[in-house]
């Protein structure tokens, strides 16, 4: 049994692992964790500056042993890049201060360890940041990843997310609430 709980400061050097194997994983030799600042302080930059809503999975039994992850911020949101919308002028800029309507938001940071993939989980984290977007009165959230990436569109496909947006390397959902 698994429970999903606010992220604590105590949790920063696990997620901040689990999300870099994960991309590490992903990209390989061109992986540069330098291009992923946000995740060396999640508090600060998540929590403080973003009020985002940050979440681990732990194992029931060991609530220190943190199984996956996942970020859901409100829009607009200065320094983070991505969240394409669909009545930007310049769609495919990713520059999300542009964003003006308050009932938007962006999820990010979905991971899994790698030997509790393929069970549910991330479908988990997904429906709980879904249903925390629903009681802030969130009206879309948006996410991205790049093509080839196929578990995370097979993810985003199942939950009804629906592309919006397709450029050379990523594609762009939303769901509407």
């Amino acid at each position: 049994m698994v429970k999903i709980r606010p992220f604590e400061k105590r949790d920063q050097a696990a997620v901040y692992e689990l999300v870099q194997a994960g991309l590490k994983e992903r990209w390989g030799e061109i992986f540069d964790p330098q291009y992923n600042r946000d995740l060396e302080d999640i508090q600060g930059f998540y929590l403080d500056t973003l009020r985002a809503i940050v979440v681990v999975m732990t194992e029931d039994d060991d609530d220190q042993a943190i199984i996956g992850s996942g970020i859901l911020f409100p829009l607009p949101a200065p320094n983070v890049f991505g969240s394409w919308r669909d009545d930007d002028a310049d769609a495919g800029s990713g520059d999300s201060k542009k964003v003006t309507d308050v009932g938007e938001c962006r999820m990010t940071r979905v991971s899994i360890v790698p030997g509790r993939r393929g069970q549910g989980l991330s479908k988990m984290i997904v429906r709980h940041l879904i249903e925390q977007g629903r009681l802030q009165g969130r009206k879309r959230i948006l996410v991205e990843t790049t093509k080839g990436w196929e578990s995370a569109i097979g993810l985003y496909r199942a939950l009804q997310f629906e592309v919006v947006h397709e450029d050379d390397e990523c594609l762009h959902f939303k769901l509407d609430l």
